[in-house]
């Protein structure tokens, strides 16, 4: 049958004529996640191979966790480079963060766009619950969206959430240079061991960005420049068609006299 999808992340591709997004899917009718490309207009084009291991499994304990699959995209300052990320580990990678304690790792997945193939990977680690947390059965942290940030730099936006509403957002700064990380394509299972996953730094919690509210953040785009050089960051919310959540649309400016990447 024709694949249900659940789209989350887009992007307008080189030249303004075509677009990729990403589908988690929809597991429980067989449907697994998807990287598509469409025309400006809708119009299906094509898709683009997964990663390996990201496809939908049916070997038990292997492969992505049912909504927790391609969440984010970035495209790359030269525009040759297209960033992929998970929201959380494959299910062999590790369990999902906790109160006070990290979870496995994520992957965040580099394709040629000239070829269309995945070509490199890294392992991000995503924040603990907070340790004081007490319902933990549906609170979770992962990956919402991701940004190239200059060349050699990806933002990663964690989006947290604990009943009955209420949501974080810490986005992060990481390397993409050859040796911020291992190269984890070709690992099929990740373990402390056999991996370094990305050094992050801190670029903005929006706990202390001054908004009255906060919802579910999950998508991030840079904005025009203003005037005087300094960069406005754009954000959304998705408010999962529930009339208890908004949606938010959230601009942040650069801070005047804050360092080249602070806001």
């Amino acid at each position: 049958g024709i694949p249900i999808p659940d789209a989350e992340a887009l992007r307008v591709l080189p030249g303004g004529q075509s677009m990729l997004w990403s589908s988690e899917g929809d597991f429980a009718r067989g449907f697994g996640p998807q990287i598509s490309q469409a025309s400006i207009d809708g119009h299906w084009q094509r898709d683009w191979p997964l990663p390996p291991g990201h496809a939908l499994s049916q070997q038990a304990g292997q492969g992505p966790r049912s909504n927790f699959t391609l969440e984010g995209m970035a495209l790359s300052d030269d525009r040759k480079t297209l960033w992929a990320s998970m929201e959380t580990p494959l299910l062999q990678d590790g369990p999902m963060p906790a109160p006070g304690k990290t979870g496995g790792a994520l992957r965040i997945t580099a394709y040629d766009m000239a070829t269309q193939q995945p070509i490199r990977q890294l392992a991000y680690v995503p924040d603990a619950l907070p340790s004081k947390l007490w319902i933990e059965r549906q609170a979770l942290n992962g990956v919402s969206e991701i940004l190239a940030d200059g060349p050699e730099h990806l933002l990663v936006l964690e989006r947290s959430f604990a009943p009955p509403l209420n949501f974080g957002a810490r986005i992060y700064r990481v390397s993409t240079r050859p040796d911020a990380g291992t190269n984890t394509l070709n690992l099929p299972q990740l373990t402390p061991g056999n991996h370094q996953p990305l050094p992050k730094t801190l670029f903005v919690d929006l706990a202390d960005a001054g908004l009255r509210s906060l919802d579910n953040i999950e998508g991030m785009t840079w904005g025009p420049a203003l005037p005087d050089g300094r960069r406005v960051l754009l954000l959304v919310s998705d408010n999962n068609f529930n009339p208890a959540e908004t949606t938010q649309l959230i601009a942040l400016r650069q801070e005047s006299g804050s360092c080249a990447r602070g806001l």
